[in-house]
């Protein structure tokens, strides 16, 4: 004897009613019996059929959810791996499905992948897909802690990409929640600096990865990436990289360390002194920095304070503005004076540098600096260093007096303005 509601779903089956009328019929069992994971199953494959696939998504999604409530892993696993199937875009799915991977230690067989190419269609080569399975991803430093079983689920729900030599893998600002892990070739990186003109980072091997960056800090892609050479790049996303973060912490933290040693080059390469330096060069060159934080408000310098160091923005903000008093006819800048006037000149912000004008000068700061932003990060270059890298790449010092005759018809632009 069938339990109530099946012996009506068996008639149901076996009659050769069109799609529409099936719905309606298992909507009605539903309604008398909600808790019926079967008849959700039937809904959500009506609705597939029909065409509609937000409604057969969401049938299958209360179906998974029951399952799972349960404690019918496999069979919640089985369920979103046919909404993603359905819509591989559905990020909640795909989180659903690694979860129940990655933080239950349940075992089951993934959803196939076809490989693709960046341009979205299939690849030529589908058949490389069952090659790179073999892959060893555990000799990738980044992978090496994460155990046999979690590394074979790893593989078959990340995708590989191919990409011909000077493809552009992704772009500057691009939007891109994913990790990617160079499994073969050479990957070229740049930045646009604050002048905007190109500047080549350090370039990317086999075993290196990218995308850190917009997983870690929410903030879009600030550099460029091209194919140096023919490449095969796993994309990891989000959805799949996130759960396996919580069960294997330390590979966050390789990311998170990754992350602040390439943000530091990065600023140096957004900064125009040292934009004509090759990375190396960059690199020899942080030795001499000293990193400082400001908390909004705090004055970094003042007006008429000597100068003994230049600062690079690193993150947050600074404003610079000067005084203003009347003396005769002629508007001068100085300093302390009852009836003296603010003049706000700029906001500068990651990759601007300042306080070169009193070391070119030798006469005290023009200006105060305040950091606007809090937790403002500079990098502090004192005069005695300075001096020991215009040393040894003397075009940095034509550089800064570039940018200081600038700011001075820029300063005298502003003055103009209010008189």
């Amino acid at each position: 004897m069938l339990p109530k509601g099946l012996g009506d779903l068996k008639k149901l089956v076996s009659k050769e009613k069109d799609i529409s009328s099936q719905i309606e019929e298992y909507k009605k069992l539903l309604e008398k019996n909600p808790k019926n994971i079967d008849v959700q199953l039937k809904l959500g494959d009506a609705y597939a059929k029909a065409g509609d696939k937000e409604a057969a998504i969401q049938a299958y999604t209360e179906a998974a959810i029951r399952y799972a409530e349960e404690g019918h892993l496999v069979k919640a696993i089985a369920v979103n791996k046919i909404i993603v199937r359905l819509d591989p875009s559905r990020k909640e799915a795909h989180e659903r499905l690694a979860n129940l991977y990655f933080q239950r230690g349940v075992r089951a067989e993934p959803p196939k992948e076809k490989v693709i190419s960046r341009s979205g269609q299939p690849s030529q080569t589908e058949v490389s897909k069952e090659g790179w399975l073999s892959y060893p991803l555990e000799k990738i430093s980044l992978l090496a802690d994460i155990d046999p079983s979690d590394l074979a689920f790893l593989k078959k729900m990340a995708t590989l990409r191919d990409f011909n030599a000077n493809q552009v893998i992704l772009p500057e600002g691009e939007k891109r929640a994913s990790l990617f892990i160079i499994l073969e070739g050479k990957v070229k990186t740049s930045v646009k600096n604050k002048e905007g003109a190109s500047v080549a980072l350090e370039p990317l091997g086999p075993g290196d990865f990218f995308g850190e960056l917009s997983l870690l800090t929410q903030i879009n892609r600030q550099t460029s990436l091209v194919a140096e050479t023919p490449c095969k790049v796993l994309e990891i996303s989000e959805a799949i990289l996130k759960p396996l973060l919580i069960k294997f912490p330390k590979i966050r933290t390789m990311l998170e360390e990754v992350y602040k040693i390439r943000e530091f080059k990065l600023t140096l390469a957004l900064v125009p002194l040292f934009s004509d330096l090759n990375p190396e060069e960059r690199l020899s060159i942080a030795k001499h920095l000293t990193l400082e934080t400001f908390p909004q408000g705090a004055v970094i310098f003042k007006e008429g304070t000597p100068g003994d160091s230049l600062y690079i923005v690193k993150s947050g903000r600074v404003g610079i503005h000067t005084t203003l008093m009347e003396d005769d006819e002629v508007s001068v800048i100085k300093k302390a004076a009852k009836d003296q006037k603010e003049l706000y000149l700029s906001t500068l912000e990651k990759g601007d540098f300042f306080g070169e004008s009193a070391l070119l000068t030798r006469e005290p700061r023009s200006a105060t600096a305040t950091a606007i932003a809090d937790n403002t990060e500079l990098l502090k270059l004192s005069q005695t260093d300075l001096a020991d890298v215009i040393k040894q790449y003397p075009r940095i010092l034509f550089v800064m007096e570039k940018y200081h005759q600038w700011r001075v018809r820029k300063t005298l632009e502003s003055l103009k303005s209010i008189l």
